[in-house]
């Protein structure tokens, strides 16, 4: 048996002792929760100066209100600490040591448990510069599971499970779709999966069943249905990520009568325009009523870094952002007259930021400054930074030093990049990747450009933040123009819900309106292109009667530089899937780094050409 494994056993069997009702008296847990660290363990600066953010400070926070917790309700109180998914994958700190940095730091702040993100899946095998096997001996998980070997805490998924193991109750195989584990239809049949014979990846539990002053707390993980085309596909191609909601009620049928309470800790999230989550949560909350407590308790969320604090059908749902910049906290008291949480006294909140100096006006409730010393109080006990996580990060600050201050070039002002339309950035990151590849076409997805670039020297470990993955930059082709325009179609339809794909070589003008009500799902179904010409003013597509639009079969190829992980069709892009693939350039931070290096560039905020022009239709 693994340390992890032996570590889980101990903390069920502990637990396991608990009886519901043994208390006379109402119980406080409170839960603690990140969401979307990223890799941002460090503290920020905010434009005032202020300092904010990071794991010292939250682990501070962690001890300071446990202390006052015990202080004020002694026996009767207890404190969970839990993250909601991808904790690295973000930053050069982060991923040099591909993951271990993070889980030391969050084992020090005393999380007891985390969920799987699509972005855990995104290190491959052990080597940072490399996020996918190249041999059949390497382990595709290699890296992950090298950084659990330091975490003091387990990782959970219920819906995360092996394709080979899935069988029907005959113990024949059953094919299934990786996103949401559905049974492919067969000639003659629909096969029926029997679950109490699939099998989880051996680093993963389903759930964690956690004593907290004597009432026993069940937290199930549930992770992205939709990983296998958001992370790295060579890295899960064994996987399958079943239905969030089955997975969930499931697992909580096999624990009725094992906990008293229950949280659902997963990686999926709403935006201001998306409640999905909160539909799956009303469809749980509206099932059948177990013998033994709720169907679910609380719920904490992650993957879309937003920040809200909802109730939903009498359920608290949290996320706090991302970038380890802010926190979560909810406080359920558990009455043993009714053995239930009593949803009168549940109190909750989202996007806490930590400060040296000062209290958030989310924490306003068990938060005070000292008049006399000054020091921040949590549950009124001193706020201290956890100098023992300082101190790891400044070590590994020293064995990143010479990399992540390499000088690539000069930003006049902060240029920053757009998830939907045209930015100085992309299209800067876009001519990069054309001129490295000498393809016709260049693409990028603005999903996987994550930050902007701050006024001043461009370093390493700054374009490191701005494309943090290690994916390839692959040149494909022969491409047809009509399977190009295809793709870009479905770019122009995107109102954030997927990354659009900013691109290099051609002008492109698309009509479409994200604002209206209909589109608040974040597309405009009814947007399209409305005209489409190379650099050199070859027509590919024209719908304004401007231009004479191609002849009849006339239909040109084209060599497409993009990444790998598009070259694969994720995102959806599928009619990139089998496009030949005639050169792979490396990562293409890497290339962009190397060519940089040699001619360092200066980057404009308002450096954009009208290549992505987008114009709404009349009303």
């Amino acid at each position: 048996m693994s340390n992890l494994s032996k570590m889980v056993a101990v903390m069920v069997g502990a637990a396991a002792f608990a009886v519901a009702g043994c208390n006379a008296q109402p119980t406080q847990i409170t839960i603690l929760a990140t969401n979307d660290i990223h890799g941002g363990i460090e503290p920020g600066v905010a434009s005032d100066g202020t300092i904010e953010g990071g794991l010292a400070a939250f682990s501070g926070t962690v001890k300071a209100i446990k202390a006052g917790l015990k202080i004020r309700l002694g026996e009767q109180a207890g404190v969970l600490v839990v993250d909601a998914g991808d904790q690295f994958q973000g930053t050069l700190i982060s991923n040099y040591n591909e993951g271990r940095l993070v889980f030391e730091a969050m084992s020090r702040a005393g999380y007891d448990v985390a969920i799987t993100g699509n972005h855990d899946y995104d290190f491959g095998p052990v080597g940072w510069l490399q996020d996918a096997p190249t041999t059949p001996d390497q382990d595709p998980r290699g890296a992950l599971k090298a950084a659990l070997a330091v975490a003091q805490f387990p990782l959970i998924s219920a819906n995360t499970f092996l394709t080979s193991s899935l069988q029907d109750a005959a113990g024949g195989q059953v094919q299934v779709d990786q996103q949401g584990c559905v049974p492919k239809v067969m000639p003659d049949h629909q096969p029926v999966i029997d679950w109490g014979k699939a099998a989880r990846p051996d680093f993963l539990k389903p759930y964690l069943i956690k004593g907290v002053a004597g009432v026993r707390v069940a937290i199930i993980g549930i992770d992205n249905v939709f990983t296998p085309t958001t992370t790295t596909a060579a890295d899960v191609s064994d996987l399958c990520f079943e239905n969030e909601a089955e997975a969930y009620l499931r697992v909580r049928s096999e624990l009725d009568g094992r906990a008293d309470v229950f949280i659902l800790l997963i990686h999926d999230g709403e935006t201001d325009k998306t409640h999905d989550l909160s539909v799956q949560i009303q469809s749980l909350m509206s099932s059948a009523k177990p013998r033994h407590g709720a169907i679910v308790d609380a719920v904490i969320s992650g993957h879309t870094h937003y920040t809200y604090n909802r109730s939903v059908a009498g359920v608290p749902v949290i996320q706090s952002g991302a970038n380890g910049q802010a926190y979560g906290r909810v406080d359920l008291v558990y009455d043993p007259k009714f053995g239930g949480i009593d949803p009168s006294k549940t109190r909750s909140y989202a996007g806490v930021r930590t400060f040296q100096d000062k209290c958030a006006a989310e924490a306003k409730d068990y938060c005070t400054v000292d008049a006399a010393s000054h020091a921040v109080m949590y549950e009124g006990v001193p706020f201290q930074n956890d100098d023992g996580i300082t101190q790891l990060i400044a070590k590994e600050r020293q064995a990143i030093a010479s990399l992540a201050g390499q000088v690539l070039g000069h930003a006049t002002a902060k240029v920053v990049v757009n998830r939907v339309d045209e930015s100085a950035l992309a299209d800067d990151l876009t001519d990069l990747l054309r001129g490295i590849s000498a393809a016709d076409v260049a693409l990028m997805n603005t999903g996987g450009i994550r930050a902007p670039l701050d006024q001043g020297d461009v370093t390493y470990e700054a374009l490191f933040r701005v494309i943090p993955f290690n994916n390839h930059g692959v040149t494909i082709g022969p491409m047809r123009a009509s399977a190009l325009l295809k793709a870009l179609a479905q770019s122009a339809q995107t109102c954030g819900s997927y990354g659009a794909l900013m691109q290099s070589g051609l002008k492109v003008r698309i009509q479409k309106d994200c604002d209206a009500p209909a589109n608040r799902d974040h597309v405009d179904p009814k947007g399209r292109l409305i005209h489409v010409e190379t650099l050199d003013g070859k027509v590919l597509l024209d719908d304004t009667g401007a231009c004479p639009p191609p002849g009849p079969g006339e239909d040109p190829v084209l060599t497409v530089a993009t990444l790998d992980f598009i070259a694969a069709g994720g995102s959806g892009y599928d009619m990139f899937k089998n496009v030949p693939q005639i050169k792979d350039i490396g990562i293409v931070r890497e290339a962009m780094k190397d060519l940089l290096s040699s001619t360092p560039k200066t980057f404009k905020p308002g450096d954009m050409d009208g290549r992505w022009a987008v114009h709404k239709p009349p009303h």
